[in-house]
């Protein structure tokens, strides 16, 4: 926020609050984000919680490519469990048997 007001931009707390949250602290992710809202953001002007979803969807959007590499260098069981890691959210006891029951996993071993 210190830098955005050096800068003559403003990025309200809520925003601020918004971004950290939704990456959980993590530095880089969020100093990526912080940067590309800050060039989106005129003097003067304040940060919207949009541009703040807007800058996010760009970052995806610029690491796409990268991501689809990655996932198609993945075996078909390392896919099931990234999946299923994802429809999760915040996955928890991902060896456990009632999560690799509701995934359709193989084995805690496989896992």
């Amino acid at each position: 926020m210190r830098l955005f007001k050096d800068g003559e931009r403003e990025i309200p707390e809520n925003v601020a609050a918004q971004i950290y949250d939704l990456f959980e602290g993590h530095t880089w992710y969020m100093q990526s984000v912080f940067n590309e809202l800050y060039s989106f953001t005129g003097k003067g002007e304040p940060c919207s919680p949009e541009l703040a979803g807007e800058a996010v969807k760009n970052k995806i959007d610029f690491y796409e490519p990268l991501f689809l590499n990655t996932l198609s260098l993945l075996s078909g069981k390392q896919k099931e469990l990234l999946y299923a890691i994802a429809k999760e959210g915040r996955a928890t006891g991902i060896t456990s048997g009632a999560f690799i029951k509701k995934h359709g996993l193989s084995s805690a071993s496989s896992v």
